[in-house]
């Protein structure tokens, strides 16, 4: 008996040591003051998040740049996909009040579990480094994205949303026609972080994995 105990204990030791190595690096930064066309940043993470708690680590680390929060969309929509109640709250807190509704209506649907047909299960990962059709969408590890601002939409003043839109964009494997991705981002007067404000973009029907491939999509870890 005790040493099940002991076992069981050690199990939960080390899953929670795990839980906690989330490491995030950043490359390059993206000028919340003052617009460059096609200024870049590129952020890694390990793994993702599993818990809210996880989530608010992350975006206390990041959340302060605008690179930062769109790294924090993609995480909280892959987040919905394995755990909708989780992921439901890290959508709130990554975007302004007046978009969390449209993202939130598009989750059930680009993540069913009943239309597999339509749905998109390897959506987030097709935003990550490495990750093609033919490999089945399955990325390299960090998981790695590259964002930039957009060349032809400087920020603009928003006195409704009471802060500077930043037009961006994020490179996706998923969408052969238009591979970078629109999203906007602001902080808002009085916010410690950036929110997402607006990002249709991030969450329309992408690209199935190749029929040709020999490899399945295997999920984000």
């Amino acid at each position: 008996m005790k040493r099940v105990f002991l076992a069981i204990l050690i199990c939960s030791i080390s899953t929670l040591a795990f839980a906690q190595n989330i490491d995030v690096k950043k490359k390059g930064g993206i000028n919340p003051k003052e617009w460059k066309a096609n200024e870049s940043a590129t952020i890694s993470i390990n793994r993702i998040p599993t818990t809210i708690e996880e989530f608010k680590q992350v975006q206390s680390e990041i959340g302060t740049t605008p690179e930062g929060a769109v790294m924090l969309q993609l995480l909280a929509m892959e987040m919905y996909n394995q755990n909708p109640t989780v992921g439901t709250e890290c959508i709130k807190l990554n975007n302004i009040q007046s978009n969390q509704s449209s993202v939130l209506s598009r989750m059930p649907e680009i993540f069913s579990k009943k239309d597999m047909n339509y749905a998109r299960p390897h959506l987030v990962a097709t935003f990550f480094n490495g990750s093609t059709p033919q490999n089945g969408f399955n990325p390299k590890n960090p998981y790695t994205i590259q964002v930039r601002t957009r060349a032809n939409m400087q920020y603009q003043r928003s006195e409704m949303m009471r802060g500077y839109v930043l037009y961006l964009e994020v490179y996706s494997s998923g969408y052969q026609t238009s591979p970078w991705r629109s999203v906007e981002v602001i902080k808002q007067k009085g916010s410690e972080f950036f929110q997402v404000s607006n990002s249709p973009a991030l969450y329309v029907q992408c690209m199935d994995v190749d029929f040709d491939s020999d490899r399945d999509y295997e999920g984000l870890k």
